[in-house]
């Protein structure tokens, strides 16, 4: 969880402050990122992120429930707010064939990807404070509007 902070701008001091934790707690969890490999505690006790590549979580790893309050608690939020150019709550149901459904899936995997490509290359082309993070989170399934709409 770290980490994420880490790697989203946020810092240590912020991160105390938040989660009510000592700098020597900070310090503790930069040792355990640091044996990961995945960062290191500098001599100032600053933590420096190694990994620039996107964080990849198991779906039942040690953080599933907290990323699934996550991405509910995200879904909620964007339902809630009003769209703009650069955000927004889509989604539609349709009757379709099998074939169509692996299709859609397929351009949803796309997207994801192209979404990845840009990203990097914003990332290697433009200063960090000229970008901001977004999330992507899509689910696609058939799906039983018997079982969720109870009367």
């Amino acid at each position: 969880h770290v980490l994420i902070l880490l790697r989203d701008g946020m810092g240590t001091e912020d991160i105390q402050q938040h989660y009510g934790i000592t700098q020597a707690d900070i310090f503790r969890l930069g040792q355990r990122l640091e044996a990961l490999g995945l960062a290191r505690v500098e001599t100032s006790g600053r933590i420096r992120i190694l990994v620039e590549q996107p964080i990849a979580f198991r779906r039942n790893g040690p953080l599933h429930d907290r990323l699934m309050t996550l991405n509910l608690d995200f879904v909620r939020d964007v339902f809630s707010a009003e769209d703009s150019d650069s955000a927004g709550f889509l989604t539609q149901s349709r009757q379709i064939s099998d074939a169509t459904a692996r299709i859609i899936m397929a351009d949803i995997q796309a997207l994801k990807n192209k979404l990845a490509d840009m990203a990097r290359q914003d990332q290697l082309t433009l200063p960090a404070e000229a970008l901001t993070s977004h999330k992507l989170t899509a689910a696609w399934a058939p799906v039983d509007f018997s079982q969720l709409l109870a009367i």
